[in-house]
C-alpha cells in the first residue's frame, strides 16, 4: 500500500488535522465530526499531525512520547459509539514521514445510510456537537471543510447511499445468479435485445459514480464533458490488480498531446489508488482566471480494470479556458478521438489481445446543446462550422480491430466523425483534415 503521507493534500476523502488531545472534549468533537463526515461521503482518511493550511507536518505542536500510546483506536470507537447514530468501520494505522510516525484513521466505504449525531457532546454549558444533525465533507470558498450537511450535501450523500445499495444488489445477482443467467441467455426464447447481465455496462456506471464522488464538490458550474469507455474483455488478459499491471498500462501512453488520456497523475503530484478491483487516477486543478495561453486548468478522472475495461472522463478544455463562451474546437475534438483510439489499440497490444479481436470504444460528449464549433487551437483549417449543436449528448460507438495502425485509422473513423459533426447543422467535414491531424500526432511520438 502506498504511504498516504508521501503527498498530503485535503480533498473530499482526506482531512488533515493538527495534533489533537483526545482528553479534550473540543478535540473529541473534531474527531467525531471528521470521521462521521468522511463515512457519509463514502469513506476516506483522517491524518493527524498535519496543518491544513500548508499540508505539512506540524512539528511545533507534536506531543512528547509515543504517538501509538497517545492515540487509541478503542477510545475513538467508544466516542463514535456514544455519539453517532450507527457504527461504521474505522481503523487506525501509523505511517512514517521523515522518520516520525503519524496516526492515520481510515474510514471504510459502502455507506448505505447517513450517519448522524444521536447524543450531543457538551463542555460545560457549551454544546460542541448538536443532536440530530449530520456532517459531510464539502468544497466551500476555495477549500475543503467538514460542516453540517445542508440541502446540497444531503442530496449528494443520498445519491452515494443509493449507488452503494444498487452496487450491492448487482454483486448479489452476480454471485448467486451468474450461472443461471448464462443458461437464460442460451435459450432462444430470450430476446437478444434484453441484456440480463453486462459487466462492462456495470463498470461504466460505477465509473461515472466514482467520478461524481471525486469531482462532485468541485463542479460549481455547468461543464461539458468528454467520456471514453474501452472494452477489451476477451477472457484472455489474465491480469491481476498489481504494480505490474499498472506500469504496463501506464507504459502504453504515447503522450501524443500535452495532456494525454490515462495520464500518469503521479507526475502531476496526485496519487493512483486501488478501488473495487480497479486503479483510479484523479487530478483536479481549476483556476478562475485561466486563459488559453496558460492552459493550467484540468479536471480528469480515469479507471483501469485488469478485466480489460478502461474509463476516462474529463471536462472540455474550452470550458476551462473560456468561462463565458460555450464552444467546441473541431481540430481538438478529432485529435482527442484519435488519441483515445491509439491508446485503446496500445492497451490491446501490451496485454496480448489476439489480432482477430476488436477494441470496442464508446465516446460520449455531454453538455453540447447550444455549443458552437470554433477553431481556436489551429487556425490553418477553414471549414464550414455550421450552427449551434442541437443535442445535449452525442454518442459514438467505435469498433476498431486491434491490429489497426494509427496510420489507417482515418478510413475507419471518418463516418463516425461525420456523424458527430451532423449534430451541428451546416457543418462540413473534409477527410483531408483527419489525415492531416493523424499525420501531426504521429509525428509527436
Amino acid at each position: 500500500m502506498q504511504n498516504p503521507l508521501e503527498f498530503t493534500v485535503e480533498n473530499l476523502s482526506t482531512e488533515l488535522k493538527t495534533w489533537l488531545d483526545l482528553d479534550n472534549p473540543e478535540h473529541q468533537s473534531k474527531i467525531i465530526k471528521a470521521l462521521s463526515a468522511l463515512y457519509n461521503v463514502n469513506g476516506g482518511r483522517l491524518i493527524i499531525g498535519f496543518s491544513d493550511d500548508n499540508c505539512r507536518p506540524d512539528l511545533e505542536r507534536r506531543p512528547e512520547g509515543d504517538v501509538r500510546e497517545i492515540y487509541s483506536i478503542d477510545f475513538v470507537l467508544l466516542l463514535l459509539h456514544r455519539h453517532c447514530s450507527s457504527a461504521f468501520p474505522v481503523t487506525l494505522n501509523f505511517w512514517k514521514k521523515d522518520g516520525l510516525e503519524y496516526p492515520v484513521f481510515n474510514v471504510g466505504s459502502g455507506v448505505k445510510k447517513i450517519i448522524g449525531i444521536r447524543k450531543p457532546l457538551m463542555m460545560g454549558d457549551r454544546m460542541l456537537i448538536q443532536q440530530n444533525v449530520a456532517y459531510a465533507r464539502a468544497f466551500k470558498q476555495g477549500k475543503f471543510e467538514t460542516k453540517k450537511a445542508e440541502y446540497d450535501e444531503m442530496n449528494f450523500m443520498m445519491e452515494i447511499c443509493i449507488d452503494n445499495r444498487e452496487a450491492n444488489i448487482a454483486r448479489f445477482m452476480r454471485r448467486h445468479f451468474d450461472d443461471l443467467m448464462q443458461q437464460f441467455t442460451a435459450l432462444s426464447t430470450v430476446s437478444e435485445d434484453i441484456d440480463l447481465y453486462n459487466p462492462f455496462q456495470n463498470f461504466v456506471l460505477n465509473s461515472r459514480q466514482r467520478f461524481l464522488f471525486n469531482a462532485g464538490p468541485k463542479l460549481n458550474r455547468k461543464y461539458g464533458y468528454l467520456e471514453a469507455s474501452v472494452n477489451l474483455n476477451h477472457k484472455c488478459m489474465g491480469q491481476n490488480l498489481d504494480g505490474r499491471f499498472l506500469e504496463r498500462f501506464l507504459g502504453t501512453n504515447r503522450n501524443l498531446s500535452g495532456w494525454p488520456f490515462w495520464l500518469d497523475v503521479r507526475a502531476e503530484g496526485s496519487t493512483i489508488e486501488p478501488y473495487d478491483n480497479c486503479f483510479e487516477g484523479y487530478i483536479c486543478r481549476l483556476f478562475k482566471d485561466d486563459t488559453f495561453h496558460e492552459q493550467k486548468s484540468h479536471l480528469d478522472f480515469w479507471r483501469a480494470s485488469p478485466e480489460g475495461y478502461f474509463y476516462h472522463k474529463r471536462v472540455l478544455n474550452s470550458d476551462l479556458y473560456f468561462h463565458e463562451k460555450r464552444c467546441m474546437d473541431p481540430v481538438s475534438l478529432i485529435t482527442r478521438i484519435c488519441e483515445i483510439i491509439d491508446a485503446s489499440i496500445n492497451f490491446a497490444r501490451v496485454f496480448y489481445i489476439p489480432d482477430d479481436k476488436s477494441a470496442n470504444i464508446n465516446i460520449v460528449l455531454t453538455g453540447m446543446k447550444g455549443r458552437t464549433l470554433e477553431s481556436w487551437t489551429d487556425y490553418d483549417y477553414h471549414l464550414p462550422l455550421g450552427s449551434a449543436c442541437t443535442s445535449d449528448q452525442i454518442h459514438l460507438d467505435i469498433c476498431i480491430p486491434v491490429h489497426t495502425s494509427l496510420k489507417t485509422v482515418s478510413v475507419l473513423i471518418y463516418n463516425h466523425i461525420r456523424e458527430l459533426f451532423s449534430h451541428f447543422p451546416g457543418a462540413r467535414l473534409d477527410n483531408k483534415l483527419i489525415n492531416d491531424i493523424i499525420h501531426k500526432i504521429r509525428g509527436r511520438n
